[in-house]
């Protein structure tokens, strides 16, 4: 979870699911965040729905540190300059960080 200029992020790895995600939310609650990220999961990844993603597993939530060095470490962004990466995973917001390679 991050805190800037009265917004909180926050960052969630589904990893039980069929398909890997790293979501990140912009939500002060932390349930409302829960179910924003299992949306967006939903939305750009994958499940039936909501019901469907959440019975699959709760995704682990990360620190910003945590999320930031696995979005640094993806196959896709090996060849990315690191300063570009860390300026591309801070503008984000409410968005799909990583998402699983056969998805691709």
């Amino acid at each position: 979870m991050r805190y800037i200029k009265g917004e909180i992020f926050r960052y969630f790895e589904f990893y039980k699911q069929e398909y890997y995600a790293l979501i990140k939310v912009n939500e002060m609650n932390s349930v409302d965040a829960y179910n924003k990220s299992v949306r967006l999961y939903v939305e750009h990844v994958g499940g039936e729905n909501v019901a469907e993603v959440k019975l699959e597993g709760t995704p682990r939530e990360l620190t910003e540190d945590e999320a930031l060095l696995k979005f640094i470490k993806a196959d896709g962004n090996k060849e990315e300059k690191a300063g570009y990466l860390i300026s591309q995973f801070k503008i984000a917001d409410d968005v799909t960080l990583l998402v699983d390679g056969l998805l691709l």
